[in-house]
């Protein structure tokens, strides 16, 4: 992800399986510095759910250099749906040279991750609760859904089988 411009604003959405409890979470942050940093005083905030959860002053002689920075995530503020959020500020001024681009002052590597520890909660045995556990919209992995059939399935359980298949994969 590339921030340019004095005022940049790049989010993350991402969320917790509702029969999780996270425990802790952290961010593991790579970012690279441009080459010119503007003159003046420049940060990166870093957001969750709107809330400040990290400062980063930008100087001049960060220029050019990659950094990693280990940011911890308080548990309580995580919800079903996450918004990481890193916004640039900078008081330099227009970045902007006419006819040229407009010149990039920090990129978040794709190196950078979320990881959260969590707790598996259990979910009482209730269909009200479908799809769950089997899928959860909140869940960024990719659907993982094993169909058990008998040896020798009739076509009415190939047919409903087939159905729930592309139910579930409507769904992810």
């Amino acid at each position: 992800m590339t921030m340019q411009g004095p005022e940049a604003d790049l989010g993350v959405p991402f969320g917790v399986r509702v029969d999780q409890l996270p425990l802790d979470g952290s961010i593991q942050l790579a970012y690279q510095v441009a080459d010119h940093l503007p003159h003046g005083h420049t940060e990166l905030l870093v957001r969750l759910n709107g809330v400040s959860v990290d400062r980063i002053e930008l100087h001049p002689a960060d220029a050019g250099k990659r950094f990693n920075r280990h940011i911890v995530l308080d548990a309580k503020a995580l919800i079903d749906f996450n918004h990481l959020e890193f916004v640039l500020h900078s008081d330099a001024g227009d970045l902007c040279v006419p006819g040229q681009p407009a010149a990039w002052i920090v990129r978040i590597d794709n190196g950078s991750s979320i990881e959260l520890r969590s707790r598996t909660l259990g979910l009482s045995n209730d269909l009200s609760h479908w799809p769950l556990p089997f899928f959860d919209r909140r869940d960024i992995d990719s659907l993982q859904l094993t169909m058990v059939l008998g040896q020798h399935p009739g076509l009415p359980t190939l047919q409903t089988a087939g159905l729930l298949a592309s139910w579930f994969g409507a769904l992810a």
